[in-house]
């Protein structure tokens, strides 16, 4: 059985609090994205080993809780990837993962890491993956949009959730996305978005992008940030 013993990401996050001038994020693989990546000699089932895990992983948020982070995020990719095999429990162990936390939590799912997706395409799986995590205790959905070329529909599925909304395309040949496309992109988003419940981030993980165009796009993401909060302050 899994089982918790010890904080894990202790010393990550005081490390991260030593040297952050802002808030605070920590990031843990979700429980039934962790279970596809295991062998399983003892449950018997999917459904149950990601219960076991979720209920280890809930002792480790609780902890990061007490160390004082702003924001728990997990990420559980495979709710997108492997929809058919986890949609019957995926709510469950998400909110089994986050039971009792009273930190913000946000879920991330994506398309994976551009560098290994040789073509991103709008799916309706992914719209049923968001839809399946909008039903859930999680307070924020972090999600792709930029590079899969969606459109503000996508985020009828989110129900009242606030969105982490991806406007950064993190293939390897993209080019640095000017502030006022981030800017067009954002306004798109409001007209369903409430403006209390929309973040600006990346599409996904940015490590394998060269670390000039990586720094570009983030200081144009936050140009846009910083256009968007005085425009409808």
């Amino acid at each position: 059985a899994v089982s918790w013993d010890k904080p894990i990401l202790a010393n990550d996050l005081a490390f991260l609090k030593k040297y952050a001038k802002g808030k605070t994020k920590m990031t843990v693989i979700g429980a039934c994205s962790l279970a596809l990546r295991v062998v399983d000699e003892h449950y018997g089932s999917l459904d149950k080993l990601s219960f076991g895990i979720a209920d280890a992983l809930n002792k480790e948020l609780h902890a990061l809780e007490q160390a004082g982070v702003d924001l728990i995020q997990i990420d559980e990719p495979e709710v997108h990837f492997r929809y058919s095999q986890l949609k019957d429990f995926a709510q469950e162990a998400i909110n089994r993962t986050i039971h009792g936390l009273k930190t913000p939590t946000a879920v991330h799912v994506c398309f994976g890491y551009s560098k290994n997706i040789a073509e991103k395409r709008t799916n309706p799986i992914y719209e049923s993956s968001l839809e399946l995590l909008a039903s859930s205790d999680i307070d924020e959905i972090s999600l792709e949009y930029e590079q899969p070329g969606y459109d503000s529909e996508l985020l009828t599925h989110l129900g009242d959730k606030a969105v982490i909304l991806g406007l950064l395309n993190l293939d390897t040949d993209a080019e640095v996305e000017s502030v006022e496309h981030i800017v067009s992109r954002s306004k798109e988003a409001l007209q369903v978005v409430d403006k209390t419940k929309l973040r600006l981030a990346s599409d996904c993980g940015m490590w394998f992008l060269p670390r000039e165009r990586a720094f570009g796009k983030i200081a144009n993401l936050e140009k846009a940030a910083q256009i968007l909060r005085k425009e409808y302050a």
